[in-house]
């Protein structure tokens, strides 16, 4: 069975694009939320679920802002947690 991985979602400039928290990149804080083009995150994978929220763009920003230092770990911080 393939590993799940998640993201969110915005837009930004008329473009989608996929927050997501993996082990794989690393932003330009040193963290390991990175943001990639929508087309390109679900151009390998198969997408399982899409979940809709009423969280804000601000919001999500906001949490990002929080957290995009933090540093991916398969317990403590992984692509659920963000």
């Amino acid at each position: 069975m393939p590993c799940r991985h998640s993201g969110i979602v915005i837009e930004h400039n008329f473009e989608k694009y996929v927050l997501h928290n993996t082990p794989d990149g690393v932003n330009r804080y040193g963290g390991t939320i990175i943001a990639t083009k929508l087309d390109e995150f679900i151009n390998d994978r198969a997408i399982y679920e899409i979940v809709k929220t009423e969280v804000s763009k601000e919001r999500i920003l906001y949490s990002y802002n929080l957290h995009k230092h933090k540093v991916w770990d398969a317990i403590e911080f992984n692509c659920e947690d963000f």
